[in-house]
């Protein structure tokens, strides 16, 4: 890569860091702001000439998006929630690909500038659903772990459908002409991609989570975690399988069993902070490339109504296809609650997935038109997937929030809240009593002074420690969720001080193996369930004084 071209992408990264500061400092989703700003760089500034292909694409831009997220996706609440994600991932998604490519085809233009084939490949560039935004906003929020966990979970799990639905169409258009798609074939195979994806990510993910019980270092153990990410979608990709389900398997592993069953703290902070930054840097790319590829001369009359028309039906249908599952998922587990339906009907944005999709897109998708008529179907694509995308983060982007208000399901409920706030307190007035008390230490703090403010802040410890036992005293839906989320912290421990001390060789392997056995029976079926309408709480818990 030359010179210019590597100064061009150190200028991206600086446009896409000065968004993440303006966005924040606006109070505005980094997504909706990095479409904006995509646009008019897109519209402002001409290419460096940087051309990817699909495969290339969806290689660098797909798993750290996907991986980033699983490792942040508690897996006993994604089991609570399966039956949802699984409606909502996979019927969902299928039906939205055959309903939208069909009202496409029929309601958009003549048959002649929407074939079905073309309407079914927009179709599946567009139905993966990917609420990074709208995440970010349920955690301000307070939403709830279970409603995020269905639309986060109905996101990386339609992601690897969408993308082989794409890919399968994609190859079906260059070798009908342009006209067709064998559904009945394409639901088979992608029936054996994902079975191959899932396999390779759950064998993968379990050996690096053995590998990393036996070392102690974060710089390889993150190194590894780099390794499983794009290992598993390069092996799941070759083997002629799903790479994204791969991914997501892999992910789900290390997240919910390699990082806390063999990895100390700081190793975790590292991970998640290389993760997080390598999330940023896909989304941002991916944005900015979008842009790139804009030119003003593509947004013509036709396209601007086209990506109006195709987002209308596309929110039309969505809200038939949300409230029908949700209904079926209500009739056969009693869950979730009706008011979370709209919630996870408007959270389904389109972003970076349709994004990364449709860059991928090639004049050899269409070989029944000559090269420029080519050309110019993969700029139209483009012009329509960005218009819908820009109207989805505008529209339900900056409006997310709003509902979340109006439906009642921000900051959980009353008794939560006020758990919350007792924990607060309590853990700020812990920490401002070891800070005296390391100040007193050091000589820093004069007798008098000291003993004013001890007795000051010891008061206000026994007034927030009252507060918190009355509390789960009073509720006991919250009592057994916080006793079951410090029982699990307490064995994760255990079992990290037993893996560390095979590995420097203070007990034996036929030590370890039964107390690391029995650890791993009481974190998956020996601690008691809490109940289902408990609150998951976060943070770290005050001192047991």
């Amino acid at each position: 890569m030359s010179e210019s071209r590597i100064l061009y992408l150190v200028f991206l990264l600086l446009v896409a860091v000065t968004v993440a500061v303006l966005a924040k400092r606006l109070r505005v989703p980094y997504t909706v702001a990095l479409v904006l700003v995509g646009l008019v760089v897109g519209l402002s500034w001409q290419s460096a000439g940087i051309e990817l292909s699909v495969d290339l694409i969806l290689l660098i831009f797909l798993p750290p998006l996907l991986f980033e997220g699983c490792l942040n996706m508690d897996l006993e609440v994604l089991k609570r929630n399966a039956l949802p994600v699984f409606l909502l991932a996979v019927p969902g998604i299928l039906l939205s690909v055959i309903l939208l490519g069909g009202a496409i085809h029929l309601f958009l233009g003549t048959p002649a500038v929407y074939t079905f084939g073309y309407a079914l490949l927009l179709a599946a560039i567009l139905s993966p659903t990917d609420p990074v935004s709208v995440l970010a906003t349920f955690k301000e929020a307070g939403v709830g772990k279970d409603l995020s966990v269905i639309v986060e979970g109905e996101s990386v799990f339609n992601d690897g459908i969408g993308v082989v639905l794409f890919l399968l169409i994609a190859e079906g258009l260059r070798h009908s002409g342009g006209e067709s798609f064998d559904l009945q074939g394409g639901t088979v195979e992608i029936l054996r991609e994902v079975g191959i994806g899932l396999g390779i990510g759950i064998v993968l993910g379990v050996a690096i989570h053995w590998v990393l019980g036996r070392i102690d270092d974060h710089l390889v153990e993150v190194a590894l975690s780099l390794i499983l990410a794009y290992g598993s979608y390069t092996l799941a990709m070759v083997l002629h399988g799903s790479g994204v389900m791969a991914v997501v398997a892999a992910g789900l592993i290390l997240g919910n069993y390699g990082q806390f069953l063999a990895m100390s703290p700081s190793t975790r902070i590292t991970l998640h902070a290389f993760w997080d930054v390598s999330a940023f840097l896909a989304n941002s790319f991916v944005f900015i490339l979008m842009g790139l590829s804009m030119h003003p001369e593509d947004f013509t009359k036709m396209v601007i109504w086209s990506a109006v028309g195709i987002f209308l039906i596309l929110m039309i249908l969505r809200a038939g296809i949300c409230y029908g599952l949700m209904a079926v998922a209500r009739l056969l587990q009693h869950r979730p609650p009706t008011r979370w339906t709209f919630v996870i009907l408007w959270g389904g944005l389109r972003g970076t997935i349709p994004i990364a999709l449709v860059l991928g897109l090639t004049a050899a998708t269409f070989p029944d038109l000559v090269a420029e008529a080519a050309g110019d179907r993969v700029n139209e694509a483009r012009a329509v997937v960005f218009g819908v995308v820009f109207l989805s983060l505008i529209v339900q982007g900056l409006t997310i929030r709003f509902v979340i208000r109006k439906l009642g399901l921000g900051g959980g409920s009353d008794e939560e809240l006020m758990l919350h706030k007792a924990e607060g307190r309590a853990l700020a007035a812990y920490a401002a009593e070891r800070e005296l008390e390391a100040m007193k230490r050091q000589g820093e703090v004069p007798e008098k002074i000291y003993l004013e403010i001890k007795e000051r802040l010891a008061k206000e410890t026994g007034e927030a420690v009252e507060e918190l036992h009355g509390l789960l005293d009073g509720h006991p839906s919250l009592l057994g969720a916080r006793r079951r989320h410090i029982e699990v912290r307490i064995l994760q421990a255990q079992r990290t001080a037993l893996q560390k001390a095979v590995v420097r060789g203070v007990i034996s392997e036929d030590a370890f193996h039964p107390l690391r056995d029995q650890i791993d029976f009481l974190l998956t079926e020996g601690l008691p369930e809490s109940s289902e309408e408990a609150p998951p709480t976060q943070g770290d818990d005050p001192d047991p004084r």
